[in-house]
């Protein structure tokens, strides 16, 4: 299945796993707004397109985990204000 866009409403997640589901599609300019969350993993899906910018709202993100899935494109610069990640 795709991503939900209405994922973004969960402003006060902490962690977000959803590695090895059989996801596909592109990861929602939307989630900009789950700025609490602290880990991040999308690993081994199908997602495609490239990073959106605004995620670099996730100042608190200290791991992030995204490997073997079609995204494409670059790192956008904006991310490097995400100091926490390991």
């Amino acid at each position: 299945g795709t991503l939900p866009v209405g994922f973004g409403q969960w402003t006060n997640i902490d962690n977000l796993l959803l590695s090895d589901n059989g996801l596909n599609g592109s990861l929602p300019g939307s989630w900009e707004e789950m700025t609490s969350l602290k880990y991040f993993d999308l690993a081994q899906n199908f997602l495609t397109g490239s990073l959106p910018s605004n995620f670099s709202r996730w100042t608190n993100l200290s791991r992030l985990s995204l490997s073997n899935n079609g995204l494409s494109g670059t790192i956008p610069a904006e991310w490097s204000m995400l100091s926490n990640i390991a």
